[in-house]
């Protein structure tokens, strides 16, 4: 798997990598290994890059059932990308964000977004858990719209990038599972103009 893209190292991140960017996950732990098989995909998890050019960082937004380094417990966290890729332990993936405006319309958005999603807690909704899982989303056309009290991980990213208006309002953010970021699905139905582009491995 890991020989079919192109290798990009975390200076080439550094250099290139802007907010919104997708980082895709090939986790192995036994949840991980579920939502594999049930979407048939290797990818089990999806953060977004968060650049911060006042310090010249690079984070990760992500929601995750994990306890970070720095001690943040599971849900909604940021943490530094190169202690995350330096502890995940599989194969992680990025491909840039295209065709979006990085204005301060984008930045005063994701600033709310962020604020809103502090502290929620990974997806306690087991009907939303399960069809992020299994890929069956008439499980999750069940619900009118997503409870954002907890969050998963392809909903949180999929959420911002309603929010930017790179997705429209329907499907519902609830309604997306990681696969469908990766370039081997690529099933997402953009708009404005933005869009995924290559799939790159990133070297640790």
């Amino acid at each position: 798997m890991s020989n079919e893209y192109d290798p990009i190292t975390y200076e080439m991140l550094r250099f290139n990598a802007n907010t919104g960017d997708a980082l895709i996950f090939a986790n192995t732990t036994l949840f991980s290994k579920l939502i594999r098989f049930g979407t048939q995909s290797y990818a089990s998890h999806i953060g977004f890059v968060v650049r911060d050019f006042v310090n010249d960082c690079l984070y990760i937004m992500e929601s995750t059932t994990i306890t970070t380094v720095n001690g943040q417990k599971s849900g909604v966290q940021i943490s530094l990308l190169s202690e995350r890729l330096k502890t995940c332990g599989c194969p992680v993936f990025y491909r840039p964000l295209q065709g979006v405006v990085r204005d301060d319309k984008f930045t005063e958005t994701f600033k709310t977004f962020r604020a809103e999603m502090k502290g929620k807690r990974y997806e306690r909704n087991w009907v939303q858990l399960a069809a992020s899982a299994v890929d069956f989303k008439w499980l999750n056309k069940l619900i009118d719209r997503p409870d954002l009290s907890s969050i998963f991980c392809s909903e949180l990213y999929s959420e911002f990038l309603i929010r930017i208006g790179a997705l429209p309002k329907y499907p519902y953010s609830n309604e997306y599972i990681p696969k469908e970021f990766t370039v081997e699905d690529d099933t997402v139905k953009w708009q404005n103009g933005v869009s995924l582009g290559n799939q790159f491995i990133i070297e640790c």
